[in-house]
């Protein structure tokens, strides 16, 4: 939805509220904030509040192994499949070590 100001000349906050020579224009797309407000409400929920603590627990140690403790900076493929695959060959490698509780 498009709202436009009707006069906006002579008005003591133009040069603050608009950049252009014209009258002020505002583009509000409702269906955005509509999603915006529906996942906003799911992440403060209880389920939500519940995933969110588990988030920074799970993945970033796994991240944090594979960048420092194993010293995979980069992948060392181009293109999504190759990445896809790189990535995966590590994960396997990743859960083999942990399965037998090899330490470098």
């Amino acid at each position: 939805m498009i709202y436009r100001a009707q006069r906006c000349d002579g008005c003591p906050l133009g040069s603050l509220c608009k950049k252009s020579k014209g009258n002020r224009t505002i583009y509000v797309n409702h269906k955005l904030n509509a999603y915006k407000k529906e996942a906003f409400l799911l992440l403060t929920s209880e389920e939500g509040l519940k995933h969110r603590r588990q988030r920074p627990i799970e993945p970033e140690a796994v991240f944090g192994q594979m960048k420092a403790d194993m010293h995979y900076k980069r992948f060392r493929h181009f293109g999504m499949d190759k990445v896809y695959m790189d990535l995966g060959l590590f994960g396997m490698g990743f859960n083999l070590k942990k399965y037998l509780g090899i330490k470098r």
